[in-house]
């Protein structure tokens, strides 16, 4: 029994490691949200369901609290603090020996853990309805939970949520279409992630590029619409399929009073990705608070 839960354990987290090594992408906050342009409190809760026979029963529940500070008339103070449940029914296991059946049980596996805190500053640019952002991300994920890494098998978008022993630090530009019956936002720029903690077959230091589009239409209170984001890994060699990750999903925004309610659903699109997630679904909730 012993040798069967030790196998167990050792796939999963083989597993988790694999897809640590392959895919490092980072972005400041998740590109699916439709955010308020003002002062609020941002709750984000969303449901990966996931692929492969090891992975599919795990059971990921990952919460974001993010929130955006007016500072002055176009200037904001941003926070996003993420935490992650995770869990894995206990598994039977039936062998036949000269016509004797034994049955072997593995518990049922459970974690909980906070991801990587994020600091930013977000202001208007010179160019019309831009704004850049600059943020650090400070490393709070614990090493010796499961919880956080697997998380970031959940969130491929921010896989710097629950990186361990990574320090971040991102510029991104967004710009907002200013049209009132329709919706277009891009989101874009580089991010340096630097290992606290050096890592067997893993460099000191990554530069990568962040790219997310969204566009739909307006039909008050409604917005619908449409998003992509890809993230490319500037500093690997390889395949240009092993150095990007594509998603694509749909969104709808609902606007009631001061709060702002959001669903999306996005798949990816890429060959690689395909083979670990199914799909995401999301929910978040925006109070505007000035």
């Amino acid at each position: 029994m012993e040798v069967i839960i030790q196998r167990s354990y050792f796939k999963l987290v083989f597993t988790i490691l694999i897809v640590l090594l392959c895919h490092k992408i980072l972005l400041a906050q998740n590109p699916w949200v439709l955010q308020p342009d003002r002062s609020n409190i941002s709750m984000d809760v969303f449901f990966p369901t996931l692929k492969s026979d090891i992975l599919a029963e795990i059971k990921i529940q990952e919460f974001i609290l993010s929130g955006a500070f007016n500072i002055s008339s176009d200037d904001f103070l941003k926070f996003e603090l993420p935490y992650v449940f995770f869990s894995r029914k206990a598994q039977t296991y039936f062998s036949d020996f000269l016509g004797v059946t034994y049955i072997y049980t593995i518990p049922e596996i459970k974690s909980n853990g906070v991801g990587n805190l994020y600091l930013g500053y977000e202001f208007k640019s010179n160019r019309r309805n831009s704004t850049i952002e600059f943020g650090v991300r400070f490393p709070l994920a614990s090493e010796k939970k499961l919880a956080p890494l697997v998380g970031a098998i959940g969130d491929f978008d921010r896989m710097e949520l629950y990186m361990p022993n990574v320090f971040s630090i991102s510029a991104l530009t967004r710009y907002r279409s200013p049209r009132e019956k329709i919706f277009f936002n891009v989101i874009g720029g580089p991010t340096i992630m630097v290992r606290t903690k050096k890592e067997p077959y893993q460099d000191k230091t990554e530069i990568l590029l962040s790219l997310s589009l969204r566009g739909g239409i307006i039909i008050q209170p409604l917005k619908i619409g449409v998003g992509y984001s890809g993230r490319f890994i500037v500093t690997e060699d390889g395949d240009l399929s092993d150095r990007i990750i594509h998603q694509i999903g749909v969104l709808v925004n609902i606007s009631i009073g001061p709060s702002e309610l959001g669903f999306y659903y996005r798949v990816p699109i890429d060959k690689n990705l395909k083979e670990i997630i199914k799909n995401v679904i999301g929910v978040n909730f925006a109070y505007v608070i000035d």
